[in-house]
């Protein structure tokens, strides 16, 4: 028996000039570019005797699958490879049981840019002539080699023996060569190491090819989050594609040439000293375990989940690859974004999420049914013109039976959120005990490289964001509700979601009108050429539509329209930032009309109107709007505007802002100037967000007041620095925790949305002996009133002298509380003094400022001091609520039979209903107060959270039931991630009494428009 290690299975190795240059026909390959036309050249090819047909050229995606578009607004079209065909086959048949893809790979990605450099993905591949006979077939690499007519394709599933054998043969020589010198002796099998797993499945023996062990290259541990092993390393370029190409953080390359060439970090320095930003993109995309992480980046969020044992749980790595949606993911990617999963059981009756609230998580339906509540959005605000309908308006509660359900069979739900940062389209919540999986934006993000995956997300989000959109589209409202489900179900299957880029030209001036457009999101400027020069006509916003002019003019042609322009399009559309778009192709609009003549009416009118308004066109008037769209101000919902001439460059406001935030300024007093005023550089809340997206760990989301949140456990990588457009992150040095490692932190200028800007004065206290609420007079007074509308006296402000003191109402009754001690009480009635001091020291203050002829808006003292006016006070009132609604060996509930529970149960269905929705309030992420409100216009009771002390008090509203949860009311007690008991501890000490009186005192004060 030969000894010979050349002998055997190495002979496959002697046909190595096909395998590297060589193509069916035995010439070198000419890679050729991909045209428009392939596109619709179809290909027929033969995979272990089974044909199939693909195209044979796709458009380019980028690593989330986008498609992306050159500078002309067309597709970039790239060749279909084998393995591409052979993806698709084995798609097909992915119901067969035990079948793994037939096409190993450890250099090649989907979302990357193949490079063929391991050799492992090889087939045979032969041709069929004209003549119907077969070519020699040829050792190839799969992820390169472009798909043509006639191939026929054989993989280590081939139904030929000689075939099979020989593809098999060739990949276990490569992989046993490779395992010999980058796996140890008695090689782990660890699932996240595709070279160990794919030695184990070929059954490869490295031992025969090991030679004499070279000195192993020193390991590199200077990362906080990554260990290098170079000696693992099979230089499959995957690292460096990832980091370049997908994260474009340019930080690995090679080094060294042969034998000796490695992966290196900038100039070859160790990892902890390179520009390394810590994203793990490299090494969740490594093939073997030559980078690996030390530990996953676990947030605050999961910790408070888990902390809640009886209903969240941890879901694993493992967990999640049995998941259908993740099943084809390499278990390294899940592994490292496990921390942004929870599991959760939920009772009936319990939100999942709320209509018109920002979001970044989504819910994996598990068990149980679900049911959602649509109510229609409004519109408000100054920027209403461009805000999406309903952004921020929260449906507090659940009324009514559910206008649909939900199951596991309908897999996630809140995933639109998540991919397009728009508010809330529903509120979801249980309708009887289930499980669900919480699933944050980042592992999302990593899901959709995945195209099986991404395909099935794509088409629940097509399908929902159509659905959406056709409940209540704007034209429709000249029929009865008869002709507009009518009208949903014709364009149900007969429209299509298109999504558009930023300066993409939607359609031109002139080309025939092929479809009618409805905006979904983003917005759309309208642009018309007269004797050489662009006219704007308008700008178009989230539900609004265009392009009926050129479906319709037939019908118009007594206007101006000439019968050469008939079904032409009479301007140009262009996408100002990133659009989605309803579209209805012409022969089913064409239909539409015909089958609804009201409708061929509006849209006759709607198309008469257009072409017949004077828009008013002036070059200066267009100059400036231009200006204004080229700096991004259209996408801002909140700015801050600096008055240049009233500006004394004082530098006051750089130094506040220093001082609030651990004395590093975030305000850039640096922008687009317009006249007097400047635009200074901070977060303008974009209605389209663009910092959210890419977080490899999802350390920036959205709050509810439209703030962006930066959370501790960002890793620093400054993609969200790089993806805002107008500088409002900055990158800052910061010590990583735990470690001694300096990384980046990012900071931003917010605008401080969480500070009182309105300072709220008249307001409300309760006496210590009846619990009712008393109003209580203010210098302030007649400024705003927030939580109360009546005042004394008329409602003066102006008082002479030194203003009247408030004094601590007394609360001695609080001893002896469940679950709430003596202890945290005294502490939390400290706190409370120290609001009723600083009310008082600010009012004098403010009264002396007065007397001093210093009481001026432009006086940055006294506008400070009034803000925290606002603070103090209703930090003080809101405490007062608190503290009188609670009394020692309360009822838990209360009585059905009262006016209270009579109340509840008419808003919220049942007294059960209200306290799952009250206490779910109270155990959201965040400071502030639950607060059981009655609206004095209809008596409608409602909870709604409070930020702080003031943003979100719904004016002239009356308050019932108090409830703090600011850290400082349970931190004695309970531990951060223990809100939920507190919550629940605050429930058994309730005085319903109380709240009872409260509410009949509220009733019995009816306003007029009430009346």
């Amino acid at each position: 028996m030969s000894t010979d290690p050349l002998d055997g299975d190495l002979a496959f190795a002697h046909d190595d000039e096909a395998l590297f240059a060589r193509d069916v026909d035995g010439q070198l390959i000419r890679v050729v570019s991909a045209t428009q036309q392939d596109y619709d050249s179809a290909v027929t090819l033969t995979i272990d005797g089974d044909e199939i047909t693909v195209m044979k050229a796709v458009p380019s995606t980028d690593a989330q699958g986008n498609i992306v578009n050159d500078e002309h607004g067309h597709t970039v079209p790239r060749r279909t490879t084998i393995y591409d065909a052979v993806t698709t086959l084995f798609n097909r048949r992915r119901g067969s049981a035990g079948r793994r893809h037939p096409v190993p790979t450890l250099c090649h990605r989907e979302h990357m840019q193949p490079v063929g450099v391991c050799r492992v993905c090889v087939v045979a591949l032969g041709r069929r002539t004209d003549a119907g006979q077969r070519t020699e077939e040829r050792l190839v690499p799969a992820c390169v080699h472009p798909v043509e007519p006639g191939m026929v394709v054989h993989t280590m599933a081939s139904p030929e023996p000689a075939m099979r054998e020989r593809v098999e043969g060739s990949v276990r020589v490569v992989v046993e060569l490779m395992a010999a010198d980058h796996l140890p002796e008695k090689p782990t099998l660890a699932p996240s190491d595709e070279l160990t797993a794919l030695a184990a499945r070929l059954g490869v023996d490295a031992a025969r090819f090991r030679l004499e062990a070279r000195e192993a290259p020193a390991a590199d541990r200077s990362s906080h989050l990554i260990d290098v092993d170079r000696a693992r390393c099979i230089l499959c370029d995957r690292c460096s594609r990832a980091c370049n190409d997908v994260r474009s953080n340019f930080v690995i390359g090679r080094a060294g040439k042969g034998y000796e060439a490695k992966i290196a970090f900038d100039l070859d320095v160790d990892l902890g000293a390179s520009t390394c930003v810590s994203c793990g993109e490299c090494m969740i995309s490594c093939p073997t375990e030559a980078l690996v992480f030390r530990r996953p980046v676990e947030s605050r969020w999961r910790q408070e989940r888990l902390e809640i044992a009886e209903q969240h749980y941890e879901v694993s790595a493992e967990d999640l690859q049995r998941h259908p949606l993740f099943e084809d993911m390499p278990l390294r990617f899940l592994q490292w974004n496990v921390g942004a999963v929870v599991g959760w059981h939920v009772k009936r009756g319990q939100a999942l999420c709320r209509q018109g609230e920002t979001g970044g998580t989504a819910f994996i339906l598990l068990r149980g049914r679900f049911g959602f509540w649509k109510r229609p959005g409004g519109q408000g605000g100054l920027l209403s013109w461009i805000r999406p309908p309903g952004r921020g308006a929260s449906s507090g509660t659940l009324a009514g039976p559910p206008d649909g359900e939900l199951t596991p069979d309908d897999l996630i739900v809140g995933e639109m959120t998540c991919m397009n940062n728009q508010p809330r389209a529903a509120t979801v919540a249980a309708l009887e005990d289930g499980e669900v999986w919480i699933v944050r934006r980042n592992l999302l993000y990593v899901v959709q490289r995945d195209r099986h995956a991404r395909e099935r997300l794509d088409r629940i989000y097509r399908e929902r964001a159509l659905e959406n959109h056709l409940r209540d589209v704007s034209f429709f409202a000249d029929l009865d509700e008869s002709e507009r489900a009518a009208c949903r179900k014709f364009l149900a299957d007969r429209v299509e979601l298109v999504r558009v880029d930023p300066g993409q030209v939607i359609f031109n001036q002139g080309e025939r009108a092929d479809a009618f457009y409805m905006i979904r999101h983003g917005h759309v400027k309208t642009t018309q050429a007269i004797n050489g020069q662009q006219r704007v006509l308008s700008y178009m916003r989230p539900n609004t539509y265009f392009g009926e002019i050129g479906l319709v003019s037939r019908e118009v042609i007594d206007s101006s329209i000439p019968p050469s322009r008939w079904d032409r399009r009479t301007a140009t559309c262009t996408a100002l930032d990133h659009v989605e778009l309803v579209r209805v192709r012409r022969d089913d609009f064409r239909e539409l009309l015909r089958m609804f003549p009201a409708l061929l009416k509006t849209f006759v009118s709607i198309a008469q109107r257009r072409l017949t308004a004077d828009y008013g066109w002036s070059p200066n008037v267009n100059g400036m709007l231009a200006e204004f769209l080229d700096q991004g101000l259209y996408n801002g919902e909140k700015l801050l505007v600096l008055d240049m001439e009233a500006c004394t460059r004082c530098d006051l406001c750089v130094k506040a802002c220093g001082d609030s935030h651990g004395g590093v300024s975030r305000l850039v007093r640096d922008g687009p100037r317009f006249d007097r005023y400047l635009i200074a550089g901070a977060c303008r809340s974009c209605t389209d967000p663009y910092c959210l997206v890419g977080c490899p760990v999802d350390a920036i989301h959205r709050e509810g007041s439209l703030e962006t949140v930066i959370e501790d456990h960002c890793i620093g990588c400054g993609q969200c620095a790089r993806n805002c457009p107008y500088n409002a992150i900055h990158m800052g040095a910061a010590t990583s925790a735990g470690t001694s490692c300096a990384i980046r932190a990012p900071t931003r200028c917010a605008a401080c949305i969480a500070v009182p800007t309105t300072p709220p004065s008249g307001s409300v206290a309760t006496s210590s002996g009846s619990g009712s609420p008393e109003p209580r007079g203010n210098r302030r007074q007649a400024v705003c009133t927030l939580l109360r509308g009546n005042h004394p006296g008329g409602g003066t402000s102006m008082a002479k002298g030194k203003p009247k003191a408030y004094k601590e109402q007394s609360f001695d009754h609080l001893h002896g509380l469940v679950g709430i001690s003596d202890d945290q009480i005294a502490e939390h009635l400290k706190l409370y003094s120290g609001y009723v001091k600083q009310v008082n020291t600010l009012n004098e203050e403010l009264t002396e400022m007065m007397g001093r002829g210093k009481a001026s808006g432009k006086d940055p003292e006294f506008a400070e001091l009034t803000r925290r006016l606002g603070f103090e006070y209703n930090g003080m009132i809101l405490h007062e609520y608190y503290f009188s609604n609670l009394r020692p060996a309360a009822e838990p509930t209360p009585a059905s039979s009262s006016a209270l529970g009579h109340a509840l149960t008419e808003g919220f269905g049942s007294l059960d209903v209200w306290k799952t929705d009250f206490q779910a309030i109270g155990d959201m992420r965040g400071i502030g107060w639950v607060i059981l409100f009655q609206d004095p216009a209809t008596d409608r009771l409602t909870n709604h959270w409070i930020s702080l002390h003031q943003d979100g008090v719904p004016a002239g509203f009356k308050p019932l039931l108090v409830m703090d949860v600011w850290e400082h009311a349970f931190m004695r007690d309970y531990k951060a991630t223990d809100k939920a008991k507190y919550v629940e501890a605050f429930f058994r000490n309730i005085d319903w009494q109380a709240v009872e009186r409260r509410l009949r005192e509220a009733s019995a004060v009816r306003p007029a428009a009430a009346a």
